[in-house]
């Protein structure tokens, strides 16, 4: 589907009225625009979908990833932060 074309005038026109149509919906509105993405994309190829796909899959598994660590990590200074803010602040305050 190439942009200065009928076929994606009304593919436009259609996703814009759905958006419109969801104004309150935020979740609803995210979910038909994701759908709206793979199917320009399908429509081009159905190659660049999976691409897609694939992309996304994978900074999701990447996103997963640095918020696990950033939780284990905010545990563990949770843990022993009342030990180390003391430490910190000394190493502050000498400006070292």
């Amino acid at each position: 589907m190439l942009f200065p074309t009928f076929a994606f005038l009304l593919f436009f026109l259609v996703v814009v009225a759905g958006v419109a149509a969801l104004d309150h919906h935020f979740t609803a509105k995210k979910a038909l625009l994701v759908a709206a993405s793979y199917f320009f994309y399908a429509f081009w190829s159905w190659k660049l979908a999976f691409l897609l796909l694939g992309s996304v899959l994978l900074n999701w598994g990447i996103g997963r990833l640095i918020g696990l660590a950033e939780r284990a990590v905010g545990r563990v200074l949770a843990r022993c932060g009342p030990r180390v803010k003391p430490a910190v602040e000394n190493i502050v305050a000498r400006g070292l």
